[in-house]
């Protein structure tokens, strides 16, 4: 049985949102529940009323511009992916997103469904491998008095 993984695109192009969508039904490695969201303010409403695995953000939207979305997507919500999605075609700012706590970011005029779906599993694990790694490290400080004090 396929993997169902639950995925918001945040995204003000209808266009762009409706590509990922017919990308996503053609990947044949997991399922997915497709949500997608014109805005900043209604994609951290729907964060917020059900559990996300992963979030493609646009970089630019008409609520926020730049690493905006970045920086409260991962502040208030860090538990799901993020794959930034920019058509600036700019490593700086995919290098900043990463920065801010995104996973991967992708060129939207780049984009197809193997790229799409190579970033969706890498995504996914970096972000399974990071609190895997933070809840083995929680458990050592608990067991080590030495450890708490670094």
């Amino acid at each position: 049985m396929k993997t169902v993984i639950k995925i918001l695109n945040i995204e003000d192009n209808v266009g762009d949102a409706l590509l990922v969508e017919t990308y996503l039904k053609s990947i044949e490695s997991f399922n997915c529940e497709f949500y997608h969201q014109l805005d900043l303010k209604s994609g951290l409403q729907l964060l917020g009323e059900k559990e996300i695995d992963l979030i493609l953000l646009d970089i630019n939207l008409p609520d926020c511009s730049d690493l905006e979305g970045v920086e409260k997507i991962t502040e208030l919500f860090p538990n799901p992916a993020l794959i930034v999605l920019t058509g600036l075609g700019s490593f700086k700012i995919g290098n900043a997103a990463i920065d801010l706590g995104a996973q991967d970011f992708l060129q939207k005029n780049l984009l197809d469904a193997y790229q799409l779906n190579k970033a969706i599993v890498f995504a996914l694990k970096k972000k399974n491998k990071k609190f895997t790694l933070k809840e083995r490290f929680m458990q050592k400080t608990k067991c080590s008095p030495l450890l708490r004090m670094i």
